[in-house]
C-alpha cells in the first residue's frame, strides 16, 4: 500500500480557523482519493487536526477501506472518547500513545510505558489501537552504519510490541540483505504474531516491576519524565540531547488469548547482566492452572508442566517470552 502523510512537521497545514481547515480537509481527501492513496497518517504538527471531519469526507468519497493512524503523540485532546459512537469517538484505526521514538533501548522502554494508560481504561481495543510508535529493530546508525539494537534488544522490542497489541511497522530499509538477515527469524516469528494478534477483553500490559532500576543511556529521548517509573538526568553532547534514564531492572507483561485460560508472558529483564527472571503463577491475572504448560515462544517448543511458578536465565536487556495454559 501507498500512505499519505498530512499535517506533518516539514509541510505544515497552517490553517488559521474552523472554515479553512474544513475547505483544506475537503480538498486533502480529494486529492487523496484522486491519487489512488490506501493510507493516511496524520501527524500532529500543524492544524488539521479534525479527524472525524477527514473521517466524514473519506465516508462520502469512497468505499474502499482506508487505514488512518491518529499521530497527535499521545495528547489527551485527540485521545479516543470512548463515550461517543465510534465514528465520532475513534475515527482512526489506531494512535499514538508517545512521542517519537528514537533508535535505542531506552526509547523503546519509554515509549512502552506510555500505552499503560491506555490499556488500564481499556481504550486500546479492535479498531482503535493505541500504538507507542513503530519498530526500531534492524535501523544501522547513521554516521556508523552498524545496526543500533543488538539481537536481545531486538527480541525484547518486536515481544513487547506484540504483547501490548500494538500494530507492527517496521522501519528498517527492506532493501538492506544484512538487515533483513539479521531480524528475518524474529519478525517472522508466527507465535509472536498470533500474540500480537489476538484479543481477548485485554490489549496486554505490565502486572509486576522490580523493586530496582538499573540505568539505561539514551539520545533524544523527549518526555521521559511524564512517564510513571522512571526519571532521568540530560545532558548537551553537541547538539545532540543525552543522558540517562532510570527503568526497572525487570517488568513482567501479560495478555490473555483465547482458549482454556491461556496467557502469553513477557519477563523482560533491561538490566545489562544476565538474571534469573521468574513467572509465578498466582501473580499473572487470568491464570487460574497449577501445574501449568509452558510453551517457549522464541524456541518453538514446549517446556513441560511446571508447579506454581517457570523460572527461567534470561540474558541482559533481553527477554523470554512464553504462553502459560
Amino acid at each position: 500500500t501507498t500512505g499519505w502523510y498530512g499535517n506533518n512537521c516539514i509541510c505544515k497545514d497552517l490553517c488559521r480557523n474552523e472554515t479553512e481547515c474544513d475547505m483544506q480537509i475537503r480538498a486533502d481527501v480529494e486529492a487523496f482519493i484522486r491519487f489512488g492513496f490506501d493510507s493516511w497518517k496524520l501527524d500532529g504538527c500543524g492544524n488539521e487536526n479534525d479527524l472525524a471531519a477527514f473521517d466524514k469526507y473519506l465516508r462520502h468519497s469512497t468505499t474502499k477501506p482506508i487505514m488512518v493512524e491518529n499521530c497527535n503523540w499521545g495528547r489527551e485532546q485527540y485521545d479516543p472518547d470512548p463515550s461517543l459512537p465510534p465514528r465520532q469517538g475513534c475515527p482512526f484505526n489506531f494512535y499514538r500513545s508517545s512521542g517519537d521514538i528514537q533508535i535505542s533501548y531506552a526509547s523503546m522502554l519509554s515509549n512502552l510505558a506510555s500505552v499503560e494508560r491506555y490499556r488500564a481504561r481499556n481504550m486500546s481495543i479492535p479498531g482503535c489501537w493505541s500504538y507507542p510508535d513503530m519498530l526500531q529493530i534492524g535501523i544501522r546508525n547513521h554516521f556508523t552504519g552498524e545496526i543500533v539494537l543488538t539481537t536481545p534488544e531486538t527480541r525484547s522490542h518486536f515481544g513487547a510490541w506484540c504483547i501490548v497489541s500494538s500494530p507492527l511497522f517496521l522501519g528498517h530499509d527492506v532493501n538492506d540483505v544484512e538487515v533483513t538477515d539479521f531480524i528475518w527469524t524474529i519478525i517472522t516469528n508466527r507465535e509472536a504474531l498470533e500474540v500480537n494478534q489476538a484479543y481477548a477483553g485485554d490489549s496486554g500490559g505490565v502486572y509486576e516491576i522490580s523493586p530496582s532500576f538499573v540505568e539505561v543511556e539514551y539520545e533524544h529521548l523527549a518526555g521521559l519524565d511524564s512517564i510513571p517509573g522512571t526519571r532521568s538526568t540530560s545532558r548537551k553532547l553537541g547538539n545532540i540531547d543525552t543522558g540517562a534514564a532510570m527503568f526497572p531492572s525487570y517488568q513482567y507483561l501479560s495478555k490473555p488469548l483465547f482458549g482454556n485460560g491461556r496467557v502469553a508472558v513477557l519477563l523482560l529483564n533491561s538490566s545489562t547482566e544476565t538474571t534469573e527472571l521468574s513467572a509465578v503463577f498466582s501473580d499473572i491475572p487470568g491464570v487460574s492452572c497449577n501445574p501449568c504448560k509452558i510453551r517457549n515462544i522464541w524456541q518453538h517448543k514446549d517446556e513441560g508442566e511446571y508447579h506454581n511458578s517457570w523460572s527461567v536465565m534470561v540474558e541482559g536487556r533481553d527477554a523470554a517470552f512464553i504462553v502459560v495454559e
